[in-house]
């Protein structure tokens, strides 16, 4: 079995003609491994050689995707989208939705982000061309009801697809409605303060709650388990620097943000720094308070403090290790990656994280 902590740059692109064979073969690799978990050998006899065959629409509609490793070239993902369901299903369908069509994983590859990195690209495109608040389906196999469900998608019925040679094939319509977010006009002049040895526990809740629920997306359970233990506990040496900060809401006194500086990085992570330079550390949103500017508000303190600081100044170059959940927001302050790195927290969990860094 292949190592799984290694951190992986997955290609991805718009699957063409050309890909049919190399997509056939993972098909067929990927359903003839976890299909019969759901589906008996005779129904699969009939129906994997139809399941396992691209079809000519995917191949050239330019939202089907094919993810390849980035030293071996194998295909070790498919999926995509495109504006109906077609073939035997297209008549399935109860309205003219865009719909997720052929997702599948090398067996080899599971619990890599592969499924989840393709769906972030169907997010976008989807975003830019229809609009964020597009409602999307997917007739899921009996085996992929909880990936699509991990993605928001709900059950809406089971149904049967009735394939040309009369075998009828179980599996479930579901839909993903537009995500229902709290109004986002009303100002809050939120509080801001260097974070003391007393925000230990309420620190602690803060990014337990924050990046239970982020990092997901880009780390699998078995990281996660190791590292998350490590991640959320805020150590001293933050708590006591005095640019650290907590954000709390103006009424609740609820801790809703952290985040700050420190001259250096420090633990496990200041081995991989190449140059001594001032670090981001340890931001963290509440997952129901996000997109409220809390994090602008903590890069503008930070951006003030080094600013002032003794024998740094508006120029000063600033680093960060960055989860790979959060490279696009260090990115909108100007932080470009550097290289991928593994923080090795103990001897069974390196944690791949990216170094940025942001020059004047």
């Amino acid at each position: 079995m292949r190592p799984r902590r290694e951190f992986i740059d997955w290609i991805i692109r718009v699957a063409t003609l050309d890909d049919a064979g190399p997509c056939e073969k993972l098909l067929t690799e990927s359903y003839s491994e976890l299909l019969p978990q759901a589906y008996d050998d005779d129904m699969l006899s009939t129906a994997l050689p139809l399941l396992t065959i691209p079809k000519e629409d995917l191949l050239t509609c330019g939202t089907w995707y094919i993810v390849i490793h980035p030293e071996t070239n194998e295909f070790v993902g498919c999926g995509g989208w495109t504006m109906r369901a077609s073939g035997p299903a297209g008549h399935l369908t109860e309205e003219p939705h865009p719909h997720l069509r052929l997702f599948a994983t090398h067996p080899d590859w599971t619990r890599r982000g592969i499924g989840k990195r393709i769906w972030k690209k169907i997010q976008t495109d989807v975003s830019e061309r229809l609009g964020p608040s597009t409602v999307l389906e997917v007739l899921a196999l009996l085996t992929a009801k909880d990936f699509y469900a991990s993605l928001g998608f709900v059950l809406v019925k089971d149904l049967d697809i009735e394939f040309s040679t009369g075998c009828r094939f179980p599996i479930f319509l579901m839909r993903r409605e537009p995500p229902m977010v709290p109004p986002r006009k009303e100002r809050i002049n939120w509080i801001i303060r260097a974070a003391t040895l007393e925000d230990t526990a309420p620190c602690e809740k803060l990014l337990t709650e924050s990046y239970s629920q982020l990092l997901p997306q880009d780390y699998d359970h078995e990281t996660l388990s190791k590292a998350l233990p490590i991640l959320t506990t805020p150590h001293e040496d933050l708590l006591t620097c005095g640019t650290w900060y907590v954000v709390q809401h103006p009424e609740t006194k609820d801790f809703v943000g952290c985040g700050g500086w420190t001259m250096r990085a420090s633990g496990p992570a200041a081995d991989l720094t190449e140059a001594p330079c001032p670090h981001l550390r340890h931001f963290a949103t509440h997952p129901e308070w996000t997109r409220r500017g809390i994090g602008q508000m903590l890069w503008q303190q930070i951006i003030r403090d080094v600013s002032k600081a003794v024998g740094l100044g508006p120029s000063t170059v600033l680093e960060v290790f960055s989860s790979l959940t959060a490279k696009d927001f260090y990115g909108k302050f100007g932080f470009v990656a550097i290289k991928h790195l593994h923080i090795e927290f103990s001897t069974d969990c390196k944690f791949p994280v990216i170094l940025m860094r942001r020059e004047p």
